[in-house]
């Protein structure tokens, strides 16, 4: 089945949903067995699939739903010759057609933990004061794409840097796909300078699945200088 962004061609969902359906169907009768929980890891695996499988049919049927009500309107609207609703369409029009476009992604995310809260560490790498500035740059900028993306980000723990910026920073992240969304935050992020200015400066980054005290499975996304011994992985999030 698709679902097409109303007057457009350019953002479209190709959907099993009868293959959906049938998998919730399977996974409710697995989960309803009383021996599931006997094997704790299949059970995990099997309750994961399940909630990933009716979150998405459910988002889904909303934005099929959402998508028959502007069709309505504008039908309406054309008739009527109401220029004022037709703006107000085209702007709705455009805010369905950036759902769609989310929820493409959200179809490619099948790891264990990607609908996972998760933590984000940063810390700055050589460069000095400068290395340290860009590292409190890249706070900012993580808190306000987790702002754009509807994520909560809270700020755990922040190491000043001598003079100016942070050596270390520690946000807990908590949204739907907030692991899957960050956990290829890794490798380095580097800041070169023009031409007769001072040294380059950089940051690499690495996410790394961390068990914490009660052995629960999570993951921490870290960032740690191209150079230095691998980070102590903050104490991970429980897979939700």
């Amino acid at each position: 089945m698709r679902l097409y962004a109303p007057r457009s061609q350019r953002s479209v969902i190709t959907f099993d949903l009868d293959g959906l359906s049938e998998e919730i169907a399977t996974l409710e009768q697995e989960i309803s067995a009383p021996d599931l929980w006997d094997d704790r890891a299949h059970a995990t695996e099997v309750t994961r699939r399940l909630e990933r499988a009716r979150s998405l049919l459910e988002r889904y049927r909303a934005l099929q739903e959402e998508l028959e009500e502007i069709e309505i309107l504008y039908q309406m609207a054309i008739e009527s010759d109401d220029q004022a609703e037709l703006a107000a369409l085209d702007s709705r029009a455009a805010a369905f057609e950036s759902e769609i476009r989310a929820f493409n992604i959200e179809l490619m995310f099948s790891d264990q933990y990607d609908l996972s809260d998760c933590y984000l560490s940063i810390n700055a790498g050589a460069g000095g004061t400068d290395s340290q500035d860009w590292a409190q740059m890249l706070l900012r900028m993580y808190g306000r794409y987790c702002e754009r993306a509807g994520f909560k980000a809270t700020l755990l723990e922040v190491s000043p840097g001598e003079e100016a910026g942070i050596r270390s920073a520690t946000l807990e992240i908590k949204g739907r796909y907030a692991y899957g969304k960050l956990k290829g935050e890794k490798g380095v992020h580097r800041l070169v300078r023009l031409p007769g200015s001072a040294a380059p400066r950089w940051r690499s980054r690495d996410a790394m699945p961390t068990e914490n005290l009660k052995g629960r499975r999570g993951y921490t996304a870290s960032f740690a200088s191209p150079r230095s011994t691998p980070p102590t992985a903050a104490t991970p999030r429980s897979p939700r």
